[in-house]
């Protein structure tokens, strides 16, 4: 069924970007800065654009998920 790969794809892309799953049920407005930002770059990678426009899409992260972006940045190529 296209939802369940839909919610597959979110939820691999959330793990991946570190993202707690007790998180995943809660309104974005209560996350924090940089959990706010790695939803918008899930947003962004889970549909299959040609084109990506990123405007400092690692500026708030920390190291570890600055890693993360940088790699699904790469693999997008």
């Amino acid at each position: 069924e296209e939802r369940e790969a839909a919610r597959d794809k979110a939820r691999t892309l959330l793990t991946q970007l570190n993202l707690p799953e007790k998180l995943w049920t809660l309104p974005p407005a209560t996350f924090s800065g940089g959990e706010q930002q790695r939803v918008n770059i899930a947003r962004g990678f889970i549909t299959e654009h040609p084109i990506l426009l990123l405007d400092e899409p690692t500026a708030s992260l920390d190291a570890r998920n600055r890693d993360v972006v940088v790699e699904l940045i790469a693999a997008k190529k």
